[in-house]
C-alpha cells in the first residue's frame, strides 16, 4: 500500500502492521488500515444498473491498466478486493487491498507471464455482466 501511494496509485491508507513470528519466520499478519468508504466490486456489480456496471468496468481497467504499468503484478486479483468509492462528480474511486502475493517488476513493461495471469483471473469474473472486454480496452487506452 506505501508502495502504490508512492507510486501515485489509488490505495487504501495504512496505519499500522501486526507480525507473529517464529524463529525470524512469519507466521501470520494483520495490516491496519483507515476507513475506506465502499464496497467491493464483487458486491457492488450484481446490485447495480448497465451503466453503473460499465463505469466500474472502466474505472477497474484503468486502474489495473496503470497497476500494471508501474511494474505491479498482484496474483491475487478478485472482485472481492477491489473496492469502490463513488466521489462528489459521480465517477467510481477503486482501489485494490488484500495483495500478500503481489510481485514488483521493472515499470514499463505491459505485459508478461504475471500480468497474463491477472488477467485470466480477473476477466473471468466480468464475464457474467457481459463487461470483461471493457476492462481490458480501459487497461490498454492506460498503456497506449
Amino acid at each position: 500500500m506505501r508502495w502504490m501511494l508512492a507510486s501515485g496509485l489509488p490505495s487504501a491508507t495504512p496505519i499500522g502492521v501486526l507480525e507473529w513470528r517464529t524463529f525470524g519466520l512469519l507466521r501470520r499478519a494483520v495490516l491496519v488500515t483507515a476507513q475506506f468508504e465502499g464496497a467491493a466490486l464483487s458486491s457492488l456489480l450484481p446490485e447495480v444498473g448497465p451503466a453503473e456496471r460499465l463505469a466500474l468496468a472502466l474505472a477497474t481497467g484503468h486502474l489495473i491498466g496503470h497497476l500494471h504499468r508501474r511494474g505491479f503484478r498482484d496474483r491475487n486479483l478478485d472482485l472481492r478486493n477491489l473496492l469502490a468509492q463513488r466521489r462528489a462528480d459521480g465517477s467510481w474511486h477503486i482501489v485494490k487491498i488484500d495483495s500478500p502475493r503481489h510481485v514488483l517488476r521493472r515499470p514499463g513493461i505491459d505485459e508478461d507471464a504475471l500480468t497474463r495471469a491477472d488477467w485470466a483471473r480477473l476477466l473471468p469474473q466480468f464475464t457474467p455482466f457481459d463487461l470483461a472486454d471493457a476492462v481490458r480496452r480501459a487497461a490498454a487506452d492506460v498503456m497506449a
